[in-house]
């Protein structure tokens, strides 16, 4: 009879021979586990290795494109806009970058910066006082920011439009009285200021539009349905309008202007304005006799990266 000491030393035998078992089997799977680990990981070193030389490449690539469109600028838009009157309106907080390379690029193609209207970070319209001072220029109670907003857009792009599309000149002086009285009030209230060049008048006959925006930071308020409704009313009364964006812009006015049916047939655009190619597409669509509202850059409704017609 074996007694129950002899099982308890068997299944005590049994239980150390399947520990050591699992022992000796985990050590074998853990050595294959780190081993195939470390193959993963020098894998993925090699493939990061190979993405960063092939960035490296290809930020040597956009560099040397940029110095060749920057050797070709000169010629490419020589002339372009001669005898131009530019009126720029700029959303405050864009990049200077921007702003910089439009009036460089305009002075370039022989035009002239007439006058630079900024519009201010007032428009967020984040206190009460702004937003009735607003009203009553306007001359409309409008309770959501947004509705307001668009409202004097559209006021302001309708004024600007009739001064720049008058037959005579001291143009249409009904036009020109409109058009200060407005400027005027938006100056007052903070919420415009105007850039000049020697002539005194706000808005030459004839002149050209360019509403710019755009920067990696957040804007304060939506500008891309102020930007729309006034670049869209600018085109409806028969004025010549670019709406222009920087390459990195998160503000979205492009994208607006393309994504309306309506305002996209009348408004040209440029999604990339702050780079080289982007400051002669500028300049190029502005500077066809029978304007087109072509779409330029490298984003979502692009047609090509520059007008290629006009070299």
């Amino acid at each position: 009879m074996i007694d129950f000491r002899y099982h308890l030393i068997s299944l005590v035998a049994v239980f150390l021979s399947l520990g050591l078992g699992l022992l000796i089997g985990s050590a074998v799977i853990a050595d294959n586990l780190i081993e195939d680990i470390e193959d993963r990981l020098e894998d993925v070193r090699t493939t990061n290795e190979e993405r960063l030389a092939e960035i490296v490449r290809l930020r040597s690539l956009v560099a040397n494109g940029e110095d060749f469109a920057r050797f070709l600028e000169p010629s490419l838009v020589n002339e372009a806009l001669g005898g131009s009157q530019i009126v720029l309106f700029v959303f405050e907080g864009s990049e200077d970058g921007l702003i910089d390379g439009l009036r460089a690029v305009v002075e370039e193609a022989g035009g002239d910066i007439a006058t630079t209207v900024f519009i201010s970070d007032r428009f967020a319209l984040d206190d009460p006082n702004s937003a009735q001072e607003l009203s009553l220029i306007t001359g409309h109670e409008i309770a959501d920011p947004a509705e307001l907003r668009e409202q004097i857009a559209r006021e302001l792009g309708s004024v600007a439009a009739a001064a720049a599309t008058s037959d005579q000149r001291r143009g249409n002086l009904l036009a020109d009285q409109r058009l200060d009285a407005l400027i005027e009030e938006l100056e007052e209230a903070q919420f415009l200021s105007i850039d000049r060049d020697q002539d005194p008048v706000t808005i030459p006959v004839g002149a050209e539009f360019i509403v710019a925006a755009g920067s990696l930071d957040e804007p304060v308020y939506e500008i891309d349905g102020f930007g729309l409704a006034l670049a869209g009313t600018l085109a409806d009364r028969g004025a010549k309008v670019i709406a222009v964006e920087s390459a990195d812009s998160v503000w979205g006015l492009v994208e607006a202007v393309r994504g309306d049916s309506d305002v996209a047939d009348g408004v040209a655009t440029v999604d990339h304005a702050d780079t080289v190619p982007g400051r002669i597409a500028t300049a190029l669509a502005l500077s066809r006799a029978a304007f087109e509202a072509g779409h330029y850059g490298y984003d979502r409704g692009a047609q090509e990266p520059f007008p290629s017609s006009g070299i």
